[in-house]
């Protein structure tokens, strides 16, 4: 083939979308983890939005931990490097807070109680990811992790704009992990999981 039909067949080629580029460089260090259906769903969508607007609750702790904790500020750090857009993430740990100001460009890391910060924000998110306040032993700090999240959701949940997603990570199953309650509250409004993975993700009518 001549250095013109190269040239040519090139041209003609579509260039990667930034989906592809997204998940050639996350699927890596993601694909083997059970959040990569749920990081893959919500990058897709946020990615296909004009304008972005990510706020999470609960930011990363420890740098590389891909399989441990997901390093999910750093995904949506990705997003708005590529796209125009804001991006916060909040949490009550100062150490994660230094640790996530240092790694990410677009996402800015706020040290503050989460509740009480959802429930002073006032630009309309498209993606509200749920993702503070550990899951662990015994059954009384579980719950306190489902109530808190419950709390998180309700604070912001009237600024939260129609289509915007809802979010949570550790799930385990129905009854299982961090959105125990979140289920029921939105189940209780008619809203169904468009994706019930370890991640689950909603979407606001």
């Amino acid at each position: 083939m001549t250095s013109t039909s190269l040239a040519l067949q090139a041209e003609l080629e579509p260039l990667p979308s930034l989906y592809d580029r997204w998940e050639a460089e996350f699927r890596p260090l993601l694909g083997h983890t059970g959040r990569w259906e749920g990081f893959s769903y919500i990058a897709k969508d946020q990615l296909e939005r004009t304008r972005p607007v990510i706020v999470e609750a609960g930011t990363m702790r420890r740098a590389g931990n891909w399989a441990g904790d997901g390093c999910s500020t750093l995904v949506w750090d990705w997003i708005l490097r590529h796209k125009p857009g804001r991006g916060v993430s909040v949490d009550v740990d100062m150490n994660a807070v230094q640790l996530t100001s240092g790694l990410c460009q677009e996402m800015q890391a706020v040290c503050y109680d989460s509740v009480s910060f959802l429930r002073a924000w006032n630009d309309p998110p498209t993606l509200v990811y749920l993702d503070s306040c550990d899951y662990p032993e015994p059954l009384e700090t579980r719950i306190n992790s489902c109530m808190h999240q419950a709390a998180e959701l309700g604070a912001i949940w009237s600024r939260i704009p129609s289509g915007c997603l809802i979010a949570s990570d550790d799930s385990f199953d129905a009854q299982n992990g961090k959105p125990a309650i979140t289920r029921l509250i939105l189940h209780g409004l008619g809203i169904k999981p468009e994706l019930d993975s370890y991640i689950v993700v909603w979407r606001k009518p």
